[in-house]
C-alpha cells in the first residue's frame, strides 16, 4: 500500500510540474498550451491559475507520502480538494465566455 502511495504521488508531483512549466510560460511570456489559445482571453490569470494548481499537486503529494496520522491526512485531502476547487474557478475566469464567439482581431 505504502509502495502504491508513493508511484501515485510521484504521478501526481510530475503533472504538477507540467503545471507548473504551463504557467510559468503563461505568467512570463504570456505563451498558453496551443489547444487553449481560442479560449483564453487572460494568459496571466491561466498562469496564476496553473501556478496554483501545481503548488497544490505538490503539497497533496507530500501529503500522501509524509503524513502518517489519518485523521490529518484526510484534513490534508479536504483542504486539498477545496484549493482545486477554487483554482478550478480562477483558470475558469481566464477563459472567453461561452455566449462570445472569437472575432477576427482577437488575439489567439
Amino acid at each position: 500500500m505504502r509502495v502504491m502511495m508513493i508511484c501515485f504521488a510521484i504521478a501526481v508531483s510530475l503533472a504538477g510540474l507540467g503545471a507548473l512549466a504551463v504557467g510559468v510560460a503563461a505568467l512570463t511570456r504570456g505563451w498558453v498550451p496551443p489547444e487553449s489559445r481560442k479560449l483564453i482571453v487572460r494568459p496571466r490569470l491561466y498562469g496564476r491559475g496553473m501556478v496554483a494548481l501545481a503548488i497544490c499537486a505538490f503539497l497533496m503529494a507530500a501529503n500522501w507520502v509524509l503524513v502518517t496520522d489519518p485523521i490529518l491526512r484526510k484534513l490534508g485531502q479536504m483542504a486539498g480538494f477545496l484549493a482545486v476547487i477554487v483554482i478550478a474557478h480562477l483558470t475558469g475566469a481566464s477563459r472567453r465566455p461561452a455566449d462570445v464567439q472569437p472575432q477576427e482581431g482577437d488575439k489567439p
